[in-house]
Protein backbone atom coordinates (compact mmCIF):
# COMPACT_ATOMS: atom_id res chain seq x y z
CA UNK A 1 0.00 0.00 0.00
CA UNK A 2 1.43 3.38 -0.90
CA UNK A 3 1.90 6.09 1.35
CA UNK A 4 -0.72 8.08 0.55
CA UNK A 5 -3.28 5.09 0.67
CA UNK A 6 -1.58 4.50 4.12
CA UNK A 7 -2.61 7.53 5.20
CA UNK A 8 -6.00 7.60 4.01
CA UNK A 9 -6.77 3.90 5.59
CA UNK A 10 -10.21 4.33 7.61
CA UNK A 11 -8.51 2.73 10.20
CA UNK A 12 -5.30 3.39 10.00
CA UNK A 13 -4.82 5.72 13.20
CA UNK A 14 -5.90 2.63 15.17
CA UNK A 15 -3.13 0.41 13.85
CA UNK A 16 -0.96 3.00 14.24
CA UNK A 17 -1.95 2.95 17.93
CA UNK A 18 -1.34 -1.24 17.44
CA UNK A 19 1.78 -0.45 16.42
CA UNK A 20 2.83 1.95 18.90
CA UNK A 21 1.86 -0.89 21.54
CA UNK A 22 3.48 -3.60 19.81
CA UNK A 23 7.23 -1.36 20.16
CA UNK A 24 6.57 -1.50 23.95
CA UNK A 25 5.40 -5.11 24.28
CA UNK A 26 9.08 -5.99 22.77
CA UNK A 27 7.47 -6.67 19.31
CA UNK A 28 6.35 -9.87 19.81
CA UNK A 29 6.10 -12.22 16.63
CA UNK A 30 2.72 -13.44 14.14
CA UNK A 31 3.30 -16.59 15.54
CA UNK A 32 3.48 -15.45 19.19
CA UNK A 33 -0.01 -13.17 18.80
CA UNK A 34 -1.32 -16.25 17.27
CA UNK A 35 -0.87 -18.80 19.71
CA UNK A 36 -2.12 -16.35 22.23
CA UNK A 37 -5.23 -15.27 20.62
CA UNK A 38 -6.58 -18.48 20.65
CA UNK A 39 -5.44 -19.28 24.30
CA UNK A 40 -7.45 -16.47 25.27
CA UNK A 41 -10.24 -16.82 22.70
CA UNK A 42 -13.72 -16.56 24.48
CA UNK A 43 -12.20 -14.76 27.71
CA UNK A 44 -12.96 -11.57 28.64
CA UNK A 45 -9.62 -9.97 29.00
CA UNK A 46 -9.19 -6.41 29.75
CA UNK A 47 -11.69 -5.49 29.00
CA UNK A 48 -12.54 -7.03 25.52
CA UNK A 49 -13.71 -10.61 24.64
CA UNK A 50 -11.32 -11.63 22.77
CA UNK A 51 -11.56 -13.58 19.66
CA UNK A 52 -9.09 -15.89 17.57
CA UNK A 53 -6.64 -13.75 15.58
CA UNK A 54 -5.11 -15.87 12.71
CA UNK A 55 -1.46 -14.99 11.51
CA UNK A 56 -2.76 -14.21 8.06
CA UNK A 57 -5.65 -12.02 9.58
CA UNK A 58 -2.40 -10.24 11.88
CA UNK A 59 -0.17 -9.77 8.85
CA UNK A 60 -3.26 -8.04 6.93
CA UNK A 61 -4.08 -5.54 9.75
CA UNK A 62 -0.44 -4.81 10.22
CA UNK A 63 0.34 -4.01 6.49
CA UNK A 64 -3.88 -2.94 6.13
CA UNK A 65 -5.01 -4.73 3.76
CA UNK A 66 -7.42 -4.59 2.47
CA UNK A 67 -8.39 -1.49 1.75
CA UNK A 68 -11.76 -1.53 3.95
CA UNK A 69 -11.98 -1.31 7.49
CA UNK A 70 -11.09 -4.36 9.68
CA UNK A 71 -14.11 -5.45 12.02
CA UNK A 72 -13.98 -3.84 15.67
CA UNK A 73 -13.62 -7.29 17.07
CA UNK A 74 -10.53 -7.91 15.58
CA UNK A 75 -8.65 -4.79 16.39
CA UNK A 76 -10.04 -4.83 20.04
CA UNK A 77 -8.81 -8.42 20.19
CA UNK A 78 -5.33 -7.33 19.14
CA UNK A 79 -5.14 -4.68 21.18
CA UNK A 80 -5.83 -7.12 23.85
CA UNK A 81 -3.29 -9.78 23.55
CA UNK A 82 -0.84 -7.36 22.88
CA UNK A 83 -1.67 -5.86 26.00
CA UNK A 84 -1.77 -8.91 27.69
CA UNK A 85 1.63 -10.44 26.22
CA UNK A 86 3.11 -7.19 27.82
CA UNK A 87 1.66 -7.71 31.36
CA UNK A 88 2.78 -11.36 31.16
CA UNK A 89 6.19 -10.53 30.24
CA UNK A 90 6.41 -7.73 33.05
CA UNK A 91 6.41 -4.51 30.79
CA UNK A 92 5.72 -1.54 31.58
CA UNK A 93 2.20 -0.95 29.96
CA UNK A 94 1.41 2.93 31.27
CA UNK A 95 2.97 4.19 27.64
CA UNK A 96 0.63 1.80 25.61
CA UNK A 97 -2.19 3.19 24.03
CA UNK A 98 -5.64 2.67 25.92
CA UNK A 99 -8.29 0.77 24.95
CA UNK A 100 -10.68 3.91 24.79
CA UNK A 101 -8.29 5.78 23.23
CA UNK A 102 -8.07 2.70 21.06
CA UNK A 103 -11.88 2.89 20.36
CA UNK A 104 -12.04 6.14 19.75
CA UNK A 105 -9.49 6.15 17.04
CA UNK A 106 -11.52 3.20 15.67
CA UNK A 107 -15.13 4.93 15.84
CA UNK A 108 -13.84 8.59 14.17
CA UNK A 109 -12.25 6.32 11.42
CA UNK A 110 -8.51 8.70 12.01
CA UNK A 111 -6.23 8.33 9.48
CA UNK A 112 -2.47 7.18 9.65
CA UNK A 113 -0.80 10.69 10.94
CA UNK A 114 1.90 10.06 8.44
CA UNK A 115 4.91 11.36 10.02
CA UNK A 116 8.51 10.28 9.41
CA UNK A 117 8.08 7.28 11.40
CA UNK A 118 5.25 5.81 9.69
CA UNK A 119 5.43 7.82 6.12
CA UNK A 120 5.99 4.64 3.63
CA UNK A 121 5.41 0.57 4.08
CA UNK A 122 9.52 0.50 3.58
CA UNK A 123 9.02 1.73 7.16
CA UNK A 124 7.13 -0.31 8.83
CA UNK A 125 7.01 -0.02 11.87
CA UNK A 126 5.61 -3.54 13.03
CA UNK A 127 8.40 -4.60 13.04
CA UNK A 128 7.63 -7.99 11.08
CA UNK A 129 10.23 -7.77 8.16
CA UNK A 130 7.42 -7.73 5.94
CA UNK A 131 7.61 -4.54 4.44
CA UNK A 132 7.12 -4.05 0.20
CA UNK A 133 10.09 -4.29 -1.88
CA UNK A 134 11.39 -0.41 -3.01
CA UNK A 135 14.25 0.10 -5.16
CA UNK A 136 16.05 2.85 -3.36
CA UNK A 137 14.39 2.93 -0.14
CA UNK A 138 15.92 1.94 3.32
CA UNK A 139 13.42 -1.21 4.47
CA UNK A 140 14.61 -1.74 7.50
CA UNK A 141 11.71 -0.72 10.36
CA UNK A 142 11.90 2.87 11.72
CA UNK A 143 14.90 4.35 14.36
CA UNK A 144 13.23 5.39 17.42
CA UNK A 145 13.07 9.12 18.20
CA UNK A 146 16.24 10.86 18.81
CA UNK A 147 14.40 12.38 22.14
CA UNK A 148 12.83 9.67 23.43
CA UNK A 149 13.82 8.30 26.79
CA UNK A 150 16.05 5.23 27.45
CA UNK A 151 15.11 2.10 27.64
CA UNK A 152 16.27 -0.23 30.58
CA UNK A 153 16.76 -4.12 29.37
CA UNK A 154 14.19 -6.13 29.68
CA UNK A 155 13.34 -9.11 27.54
CA UNK A 156 11.82 -7.48 24.21
CA UNK A 157 12.86 -4.05 25.00
CA UNK A 158 16.18 -1.77 23.31
CA UNK A 159 19.12 -1.00 26.44
CA UNK A 160 19.83 1.77 26.92
CA UNK A 161 22.90 1.24 25.38
CA UNK A 162 21.21 -0.12 22.13
CA UNK A 163 19.58 3.16 21.67
CA UNK A 164 22.36 6.02 22.05
CA UNK A 165 24.02 3.60 19.51
CA UNK A 166 20.74 4.10 17.50
CA UNK A 167 20.40 7.71 17.71
CA UNK A 168 24.53 8.01 16.55
CA UNK A 169 23.06 5.99 13.49
CA UNK A 170 21.33 9.17 12.43
CA UNK A 171 24.27 11.04 11.98
CA UNK A 172 26.52 7.95 10.85
CA UNK A 173 23.95 6.80 8.40
CA UNK A 174 25.03 5.77 4.72
CA UNK A 175 24.86 8.09 1.78
CA UNK A 176 21.88 7.36 -0.18
CA UNK A 177 22.84 5.84 -2.91
CA UNK A 178 22.76 7.44 -6.90
CA UNK A 179 19.42 5.37 -8.44
CA UNK A 180 20.65 3.75 -11.62
CA UNK A 181 24.14 3.37 -10.13
CA UNK A 182 25.05 -0.41 -9.29
CA UNK A 183 26.90 -0.63 -6.15
CA UNK A 184 30.18 -3.37 -5.41
CA UNK A 185 29.37 -5.94 -3.14
CA UNK A 186 31.58 -4.82 -0.61
CA UNK A 187 29.60 -1.32 -0.21
CA UNK A 188 26.45 -3.30 0.20
CA UNK A 189 27.79 -4.86 3.07
CA UNK A 190 29.39 -1.48 4.53
CA UNK A 191 26.20 -0.23 4.29
CA UNK A 192 24.37 -3.15 6.12
CA UNK A 193 27.13 -2.55 8.71
CA UNK A 194 25.98 0.80 9.53
CA UNK A 195 22.37 0.19 9.00
CA UNK A 196 22.57 -3.03 11.55
CA UNK A 197 23.04 -0.04 14.63
CA UNK A 198 18.95 0.59 13.50
CA UNK A 199 18.22 -2.70 12.57
CA UNK A 200 14.85 -4.31 13.29
CA UNK A 201 16.52 -7.31 15.37
CA UNK A 202 18.31 -4.84 17.95
CA UNK A 203 16.01 -5.47 20.65
CA UNK A 204 17.64 -9.05 20.19
CA UNK A 205 21.30 -8.23 20.40
CA UNK A 206 21.52 -10.38 23.15
CA UNK A 207 21.31 -13.16 21.00
CA UNK A 208 22.50 -12.49 17.82
CA UNK A 209 26.47 -13.14 17.02
CA UNK A 210 28.11 -10.50 15.39
CA UNK A 211 28.33 -12.68 12.03
CA UNK A 212 25.16 -12.92 11.61
CA UNK A 213 24.50 -9.25 11.74
CA UNK A 214 25.00 -8.02 8.59
CA UNK A 215 22.67 -10.70 7.12
CA UNK A 216 19.76 -10.26 9.75
CA UNK A 217 20.08 -6.76 8.72
CA UNK A 218 19.71 -7.27 4.56
CA UNK A 219 17.13 -10.28 5.17
CA UNK A 220 13.61 -8.34 5.07
CA UNK A 221 15.26 -6.73 2.05
CA UNK A 222 15.27 -9.61 -0.41
CA UNK A 223 13.22 -10.52 -3.20
CA UNK A 224 14.84 -14.22 -3.57
CA UNK A 225 16.54 -16.57 -0.78
CA UNK A 226 18.68 -19.98 -2.50
CA UNK A 227 19.87 -21.75 0.27
CA UNK A 228 22.05 -24.97 0.65
CA UNK A 229 21.77 -26.73 3.88
CA UNK A 230 24.34 -29.90 3.84
CA UNK A 231 23.67 -30.52 7.12
CA UNK A 232 20.74 -28.90 9.17
CA UNK A 233 17.31 -27.47 7.72
CA UNK A 234 17.56 -23.93 6.96
CA UNK A 235 16.33 -21.54 9.53
CA UNK A 236 13.17 -19.86 7.59
CA UNK A 237 11.85 -23.79 7.78
CA UNK A 238 12.37 -24.62 11.13
CA UNK A 239 9.08 -25.39 13.62
CA UNK A 240 10.01 -23.52 16.46
CA UNK A 241 9.86 -26.62 18.93
CA UNK A 242 12.67 -28.42 16.65
CA UNK A 243 14.64 -25.41 16.88
CA UNK A 244 14.84 -25.06 20.59
CA UNK A 245 15.90 -28.67 20.84
CA UNK A 246 18.57 -27.77 18.06
CA UNK A 247 19.33 -24.74 19.83
CA UNK A 248 20.08 -27.04 23.27
CA UNK A 249 21.98 -29.13 20.75
CA UNK A 250 24.49 -26.61 20.53
CA UNK A 251 24.90 -25.43 23.85
CA UNK A 252 23.63 -27.54 26.59
CA UNK A 253 23.99 -25.49 29.16
CA UNK A 254 21.96 -21.94 27.37
CA UNK A 255 20.01 -19.86 29.92
CA UNK A 256 16.20 -20.72 29.68
CA UNK A 257 15.22 -17.05 28.55
CA UNK A 258 17.95 -16.87 26.34
CA UNK A 259 16.52 -19.77 24.27
CA UNK A 260 13.32 -18.69 24.85
CA UNK A 261 14.57 -15.17 23.11
CA UNK A 262 16.49 -17.29 20.54
CA UNK A 263 13.36 -18.91 19.27
CA UNK A 264 11.32 -15.77 19.65
CA UNK A 265 14.23 -14.07 17.01
CA UNK A 266 14.03 -17.11 15.04
CA UNK A 267 9.90 -16.86 14.33
CA UNK A 268 10.35 -12.80 14.34
CA UNK A 269 12.83 -13.45 11.15
CA UNK A 270 10.01 -16.63 9.76
CA UNK A 271 7.60 -13.55 9.27
CA UNK A 272 8.71 -12.48 6.70
CA UNK A 273 7.42 -15.50 4.37
CA UNK A 274 4.28 -14.85 5.32
CA UNK A 275 4.32 -10.61 4.68
CA UNK A 276 1.99 -9.12 1.53
CA UNK A 277 5.21 -9.52 -0.77
CA UNK A 278 7.58 -12.09 0.39
CA UNK A 279 10.73 -13.51 -0.87
CA UNK A 280 11.44 -16.30 -3.13
CA UNK A 281 12.98 -19.12 -0.88
CA UNK A 282 14.34 -21.81 -2.93
CA UNK A 283 16.31 -24.53 -0.23
CA UNK A 284 18.49 -27.55 -1.32
CA UNK A 285 17.95 -29.90 1.91
CA UNK A 286 20.07 -33.24 2.11
CA UNK A 287 18.62 -36.39 3.18
CA UNK A 288 21.30 -35.74 5.78
CA UNK A 289 19.61 -32.70 7.44
CA UNK A 290 16.27 -34.37 7.51
CA UNK A 291 17.64 -37.40 9.43
CA UNK A 292 19.35 -35.28 12.26
CA UNK A 293 18.64 -36.81 15.78
CA UNK A 294 16.96 -33.85 17.14
CA UNK A 295 14.86 -34.25 20.29
CA UNK A 296 12.16 -37.10 20.15
CA UNK A 297 10.59 -38.79 17.69
CA UNK A 298 7.87 -36.18 18.31
CA UNK A 299 9.65 -33.73 17.27
CA UNK A 300 11.24 -34.50 14.73
CA UNK A 301 7.47 -36.08 13.38
CA UNK A 302 6.62 -32.50 13.82
CA UNK A 303 9.32 -30.80 12.27
CA UNK A 304 8.20 -33.17 8.86
CA UNK A 305 5.20 -32.40 9.15
CA UNK A 306 5.97 -28.41 9.16
CA UNK A 307 8.47 -28.89 6.30
CA UNK A 308 5.86 -30.37 4.25
CA UNK A 309 3.59 -27.79 5.02
CA UNK A 310 5.92 -25.03 3.86
CA UNK A 311 7.07 -26.76 0.87
CA UNK A 312 3.67 -26.41 -0.35
CA UNK A 313 3.51 -22.92 0.12
CA UNK A 314 3.67 -20.44 -3.14
CA UNK A 315 6.95 -18.90 -3.17
CA UNK A 316 8.92 -21.86 -1.42
CA UNK A 317 10.25 -24.37 -3.05
CA UNK A 318 12.34 -27.30 -1.46
CA UNK A 319 14.46 -29.62 -3.11
CA UNK A 320 16.20 -32.82 -1.33
CA UNK A 321 19.37 -33.78 -2.61
CA UNK A 322 21.17 -37.18 -2.05
CA UNK A 323 24.12 -36.89 0.68
CA UNK A 324 26.78 -38.29 -1.99
CA UNK A 325 25.92 -35.37 -4.45
CA UNK A 326 26.89 -32.87 -2.01
CA UNK A 327 30.27 -34.14 -1.13
CA UNK A 328 32.08 -31.46 -3.89
CA UNK A 329 30.36 -28.36 -1.80
CA UNK A 330 30.34 -26.66 1.22
CA UNK A 331 31.06 -29.32 4.43
CA UNK A 332 28.58 -28.49 7.21
CA UNK A 333 27.86 -25.01 6.60
CA UNK A 334 24.84 -23.20 4.99
CA UNK A 335 25.18 -21.45 2.05
CA UNK A 336 23.09 -18.68 1.27
CA UNK A 337 22.87 -16.62 -2.33
CA UNK A 338 21.14 -13.26 -1.51
CA UNK A 339 19.40 -11.33 -4.77
CA UNK A 340 17.65 -8.20 -4.34
CA UNK A 341 14.56 -6.77 -5.70
CA UNK A 342 16.61 -3.97 -6.95
CA UNK A 343 19.62 -3.58 -9.94
CA UNK A 344 21.31 -1.18 -7.80
CA UNK A 345 22.16 -4.32 -5.78
CA UNK A 346 24.68 -7.10 -6.81
CA UNK A 347 23.94 -10.80 -5.50
CA UNK A 348 25.61 -11.73 -2.29
CA UNK A 349 26.68 -15.02 -0.56
CA UNK A 350 26.93 -15.97 3.43
CA UNK A 351 28.94 -19.15 4.16
CA UNK A 352 28.37 -20.33 7.07
CA UNK A 353 31.43 -22.32 8.76
CA UNK A 354 33.16 -23.85 11.86
CA UNK A 355 30.75 -21.41 14.04
CA UNK A 356 31.01 -17.96 12.06
CA UNK A 357 30.24 -16.73 8.53
CA UNK A 358 32.05 -14.85 6.01
CA UNK A 359 30.53 -12.84 3.42
CA UNK A 360 32.52 -12.72 0.11
CA UNK A 361 32.82 -9.82 -1.85
CA UNK A 362 35.08 -10.39 -4.86
CA UNK A 363 33.12 -11.16 -7.43
CA UNK A 364 34.29 -13.81 -8.80
CA UNK A 365 34.04 -15.75 -5.80
CA UNK A 366 30.29 -14.67 -5.85
CA UNK A 367 29.56 -16.02 -9.15
CA UNK A 368 31.56 -19.13 -8.05
CA UNK A 369 28.86 -19.80 -5.04
CA UNK A 370 26.00 -19.13 -7.72
CA UNK A 371 26.93 -21.32 -10.11
CA UNK A 372 27.45 -24.17 -7.43
CA UNK A 373 24.19 -23.65 -6.06
CA UNK A 374 22.64 -23.85 -9.81
CA UNK A 375 24.78 -27.45 -10.46
CA UNK A 376 23.14 -28.58 -6.99
CA UNK A 377 19.20 -27.70 -8.21
CA UNK A 378 20.33 -30.28 -11.04
CA UNK A 379 21.99 -32.74 -9.06
CA UNK A 380 18.72 -32.68 -6.29
CA UNK A 381 15.50 -34.50 -6.81
CA UNK A 382 13.13 -31.98 -9.02
CA UNK A 383 10.87 -29.89 -6.92
CA UNK A 384 7.32 -32.28 -7.38
CA UNK A 385 9.43 -35.45 -6.05
CA UNK A 386 9.76 -33.51 -2.68
CA UNK A 387 6.32 -33.96 -1.22
CA UNK A 388 6.44 -37.82 -1.46
CA UNK A 389 9.94 -37.80 -0.26
CA UNK A 390 9.41 -36.02 2.99
CA UNK A 391 5.87 -38.01 3.05
CA UNK A 392 7.64 -41.20 2.89
CA UNK A 393 10.06 -40.56 5.53
CA UNK A 394 6.93 -39.20 7.44
CA UNK A 395 5.85 -42.91 7.02
CA UNK A 396 8.64 -44.67 8.14
CA UNK A 397 9.12 -42.71 11.34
Amino acid sequence: MSAPERQCHPCGGAVEALRRNLRLAGRPTLNTLDRLSRRLEGREVHGVAVVGVPRSTLSDLFNLVPARRPRREKVESVWAVIYAYALDKGLDVSAMVSLEELRDLYDRRVPAEGGAEDASPAHDASGFGVPAPSRDVDRSPPLRAAHAPPVHRTPGRLSSAASRTAAGALIEAPERPVPGRRRTPGQVLADAGLRGRRAWWRPYDDVVPPDAERYLTLEPDLADIRVFAPARVPDLLLSADYARHLFVLDTPDTDPDRLRRRVELLEFRQDVLFGPRPPRLWAIITRRALALDVGDDAVRRAQLRHLIGMAGRPGVTVQILADEDAGFAVADGAVTVMRFPDRDRPDLVRVEQSGTSIYPDEPDVISHFVAQHGRLLIKAEPPERTLPLLRSLLAEG
